[in-house]
């Protein structure tokens, strides 16, 4: 009979094995895939280099702070001598093709893709010493923090695409637990941080004033400390910015929502729409938590804080987004009385957008590994593409639908949970939902 070692390890030691094995999987990824999210760094870099800032030239969509990482790390790669971008682009006929820029090595994104995988293995402790402090729940604390490592899309963002929101939502989360702990200060820093990343978890404003209020029961208190979040935040804001005011290039920074107002019409109007789910999202936040029992304050602040930040992802809807949706997910399994279909839902969430990144740019995300490794050799690769690109459009087509709509039911059975016993016919919809995921256990 053989022995796995496995069934003798304690829990810490089995989260520890799937952090390593997680870490490893976005490790080896990164040192083949290349994604054109990716490219956009190279590009970055390159106006840094030559002296034109973050926005100096035209090719980062984002708020500032990644901007200066990426900064930090081209100081690194030059002391190292660690070549990072060429300006000669392989010839291809592809229906998708290689932008101005292609690395020289692999180097430059693992340098990237190690910053995000180690700040995914801090997101699974975070996710572990919340819910545990929150549900007193050790077992609940463990399977969630698993599941964010084993989670396939998160491993995607970070190994093949480069994406760094990871580190908007470990900032996030450091937020959360600062809070908790009564340092007004820090949280108000770390939120600063995470919205000056990425901008989706600043509606979690709301979420996070409304707890101070709550555990404190003392309008000058919860102003006294909210003044000292803020103090924090704006901080942050004026270290990030006074830079981008000397040189003028500030109102780049806003390109990420002008960006998304510019494209297809179709997903403007769906961007546009998504401001209204938004807006009402905020408004059931305060509905809900102003009506709180103060006992409830730390589940109230996990809860509407994930709903909040999935939402604000949500608006632009995208398998780029998927970790934001699976922070989201794992967050309101725990915490939430009702736990079922938050198991399939967050599987199909993450499967399905995990399907999603795979074919909508397919086999164009190995022409870096095959160019330096030279297997298989890029013209295979290119081949590949061009013969497969209307198959893998299709699969695009059917996954992201899909994914949306479990998106949704997320949210939404999570919202008549909250509000059940507040409309009658509303909880008969909403038990005939959930009990496709079986009978709940009181």
């Amino acid at each position: 009979m053989v022995c796995n070692p496995l069934n003798n390890a304690s829990q810490k030691q089995k989260l520890i094995l799937a952090a390593i094995a997680s870490f490893t999987i976005c490790m080896i990824l990164s040192l083949y895939f290349h994604h054109y999210d990716s490219e956009h760094w190279a590009y970055t870099v390159d106006s840094i280099d030559s002296g034109n800032g973050i926005y100096g030239l035209n090719g980062f969509y984002y708020p500032p702070l990644y901007g200066y990482i990426l900064s930090f790390l081209t100081m690194i790669a030059d002391a190292l001598g660690i070549p990072i971008i060429s300006t000669n682009p392989i010839d291809t006929e592809a229906p998708i093709v290689l932008g101005k820029y292609m690395y020289y090595h692999p180097a430059f994104p693992i340098m990237f893709k190690l910053v995000n995988a180690i700040a995914s293995v801090v997101i699974g402790y975070l996710i572990y010493r919340l819910v545990e402090d929150c549900t007193r729940d050790k077992e609940m604390a463990y399977r969630m923090s698993l599941l964010w490592y084993l989670c396939p899309i998160v491993i995607q963002m970070i190994g093949v695409q480069g994406q760094f929101d990871v580190l908007a939502i470990m900032t996030g989360l450091m937020c959360i637990i600062a809070l908790r702990r009564e340092s007004y200060f820090l949280a108000g820093t770390l939120f600063g941080i995470s919205v000056l990343l990425k901008v989706f978890f600043g509606p979690c404003i709301i979420a996070l004033v409304l707890y101070i209020w709550l555990t404190k029961q003392d309008i000058r208190m919860a102003i006294k400390y909210v003044g000292y979040a803020a103090i924090g935040a704006i901080m942050v804001a004026i270290v990030a910015y006074v830079p981008l005011f000397i040189d003028g290039t500030w109102v780049y920074s806003l390109t990420f929502f002008s960006d998304r107002a510019s494209r297809e019409w179709y997903m403007t109007l769906a961007t546009v729409l998504g401001i209204i789910p938004m807006i009402c999202m905020m408004i059931l936040c305060v509905v809900h938590m102003i009506k709180s029992d103060p006992k409830n304050a730390d589940k109230e602040l996990i809860i509407w804080s994930a709903l909040l930040f999935g939402m604000a992802a949500a608006m632009s809807p995208g398998y780029q987004y998927g970790p934001w949706t699976a922070a989201m997910t794992v967050l309101l399994w725990a915490t939430m009385n009702d736990k079922r279909l938050y198991r399939p839902l967050f599987w199909g969430t993450a499967i399905f957008s995990c399907i999603q990144g795979i074919t909508i740019t397919h086999f164009y995300q190995m022409w870096m590994g095959s160019y330096f490794w030279g297997v298989p050799d890029y013209t295979i690769i290119t081949e590949l593409s061009m013969s497969m690109n209307t198959f893998m459009t299709t699969i695009t087509l059917i996954t992201s639908p899909v994914y949306v709509i479990l998106l949704a039911l997320i949210m939404l059975i999570t919202l008549m949970t909250l509000f059940e016993g507040k409309y009658p016919k509303i909880d008969r919809i909403s038990e005939k939902i959930r009990s496709l995921g079986g009978q709940h256990a009181e």
